[in-house]
């Protein structure tokens, strides 16, 4: 059996630490390989257990943590049944505590950047400058998030230019550009 928890190890964590690097970069997505059983609440007992690990990522993580505790508690001499049932048991509950944390996640929406739309109004700084009829880019800084955009000075600015680096804000936004006036337009 160590054989067994061994190669589960090795390519169970392979996965993981593949996952953890290289998520971002290839954007892998959920790989999601099951329907959400489970979350109405009444899905106790066995099958909700199982339904915790039944992603791609879930059962990866769960042949990885199989694999850790069956290989420890195989080199300890615990006896094989006990080291059976204990990686087993670890292998689904990290499955299904891992699956949890990202299903809330991905509930609350955690790192998701603001709409535009919640940017009209928002202080901005300039990038690069733009002058009517023009273009140039800004930046804004809303719920920890930076966002820069074209931007075209408004229609009811009180100036015909901005310089980058000077602080403007956001009227609207209109076919994705910002329209940008001096920030007294607000007082």
């Amino acid at each position: 059996m160590l054989v067994l928890y061994l190669a589960c190890l090795a390519l169970g964590g392979a996965l993981v630490l593949l996952s953890l690097g290289a998520a971002d970069a290839l954007d892998l997505g959920d790989g999601e390989l099951s329907h959400d059983v489970g979350e109405t609440g009444t899905g106790d007992g066995w099958l909700h257990a199982f339904a915790g690990f039944v992603s791609l990522r879930g059962a990866v993580f769960f042949v990885a943590f199989f694999g850790l505790t069956g290989s420890a508690l195989t080199l300890l001499r615990v006896s094989g049944t006990a080291t059976l049932a204990s990686a087993l048991g670890m292998g689904m509950l990290a499955g299904s505590v891992l699956q949890r944390a990202v299903r809330y996640l991905q509930r609350t929406e955690s790192g998701t950047p603001p709409e535009l739309s919640d940017l009209e109004g928002q202080p901005a700084s300039v990038l690069v400058g733009c002058a009517r009829p023009g273009r140039g880019k800004i930046a804004v800084t809303l719920e920890d998030h930076t966002v820069q955009l074209l931007a075209r000075v408004a229609d009811e600015a009180g100036r015909d230019a901005f310089r980058s680096g000077e602080r403007v804000v956001v009227v609207r936004i209109r076919d994705g550009v910002a329209e940008i006036s001096e920030e007294e337009i607000l007082r």
